[in-house]
């Protein structure tokens, strides 16, 4: 009679697939370092997005208006970060699209711009304001509000 032959384990023939590296303790998201180093970056702008039509549209503002209280503001917040920006009490801050008025929300959609999750709105003075999309440290300014209509306060004066 033959010796029956015993089935030996062969190394790493287990249930339990091996790994050749052990994997790190703490998870890091991808791009959180992207992130970071945007925050302290400078505003920068663009104008790919200027919606020339519709409520906001910058077919309404005269050219000194352009040049003396936009541009010469955006000039001013050029010098900052987005952090600094909105730190310093002077009213610029992120705005939720559900938060907008109706009519931002509808001219959002006729723009092709309604898969944004928020605006951002940056107050020259008083209610004028510019309203664009932050990516990162970038500013792609859409509207020019100078009523405050975009997302009115419930607040007098602001």
């Amino acid at each position: 009679m033959a010796a029956k032959k015993s089935k030996s384990k062969k190394k790493g023939n287990s249930k339990r697939p091996g790994r050749r590296e052990n994997p790190q303790a703490t998870k890091q998201p991808h791009g959180a370092e992207k992130v970071a180093q945007a925050s302290k970056e400078l505003v920068a702008w663009r104008i790919r997005l200027l919606d020339d039509d519709g409520p906001w549209g910058w077919h309404r503002v005269d050219r000194e208006t352009v040049v003396h209280n936009v541009l010469a503001k955006l000039r001013d917040f050029e010098t900052m970060t987005f952090d600094e920006i909105m730190s310093r009490g002077g009213g610029s801050h992120p705005i939720p699209v559900k938060d907008l008025c109706s009519d931002a929300q509808v001219r959002l959609e006729e723009i092709g711009q309604d898969d944004v999750d928020e605006l951002f709105s940056l107050r020259l003075k008083g209610e004028e304001r510019v309203y664009g999309i932050r990516d990162r440290n970038v500013y792609k300014i859409l509207w020019w509000d100078p009523n405050h209509e975009v997302c009115p306060s419930a607040l007098k004066h602001t």
